[in-house]
């Protein structure tokens, strides 16, 4: 007798024989993005960045934001354009104006 004997084999082991109901948990989330794009409810869409390079505006959201800080985030409270981070517009690393 092996040290495996007591761990039953794939076969015997319990399978679920119906199929789960394919209305269920989607039946209670049917139409939830319409209705929160409707209603305006929701994380805040985001906000402007100016880059003192290119000069150009662009709208990020928060995940594209973490992804322009990342590997090298500077900040300098004494600047006009204070983060240097990757421009969104044209990819460049510079410094960047928050705007709200």
């Amino acid at each position: 007798m092996s040290e495996f004997d007591r761990i039953k084999a794939p076969d015997v082991w319990a399978r679920r024989e119906q199929p789960q109901d394919p209305v269920g948990r989607a039946a209670l989330f049917t139409g939830v993005d319409r209705a929160v794009h409707t209603a305006k409810v929701g994380p805040p869409e985001g906000f402007r960045v100016h880059c003192s390079r290119c000069g150009n505006t662009t709208r990020v959201d928060g995940r594209t934001a973490v992804r322009m800080a990342v590997p090298l985030f500077l900040l300098a409270p004494w600047r006009d354009h204070p983060v240097f981070a990757v421009c969104p517009a044209c990819g460049a690393r510079s410094w960047l104006r928050v705007l709200v």
